[in-house]
């Protein structure tokens, strides 16, 4: 099956988040306990305390690796992004999408 992305983190239009945990995560969805899918972001050199800049964590390897996969192998994205970022209309646009389609 094709998966197409419409990866709101690579725009930020959806904002990079700081986890509760101490990471900095792509979206406030990949927030969760145990960042399935994106295990490379939450890694100890990555965490907020091992940094001088925010920076330094969202232009490493990691997320450029992270990001390369979103582009290039939707298909292997995490569900999440899938679940949030499968569809070029925008989150807070869809309940109001979906009613005016029925």
């Amino acid at each position: 099956m094709e998966v197409k992305l419409y990866p709101r983190c690579i725009s930020f239009e959806q904002q990079p988040t700081l986890s509760a945990t101490g990471y900095v995560v792509p979206c406030c969805w990949a927030d969760n306990s145990d960042f399935e899918g994106m295990e490379s972001l939450v890694q100890p050199h990555l965490h907020i305390s091992n940094v001088d800049d925010i920076e330094d964590i969202i232009l490493s390897k990691e997320w450029d690796s992270f990001f390369e996969g979103l582009i290039k192998k939707p298909a292997s994205a995490p569900d999440m992004c899938k679940k949030y970022c499968c569809t070029d209309i925008s989150f807070k646009n869809r309940k109001t999408n979906e009613v005016n389609s029925k």
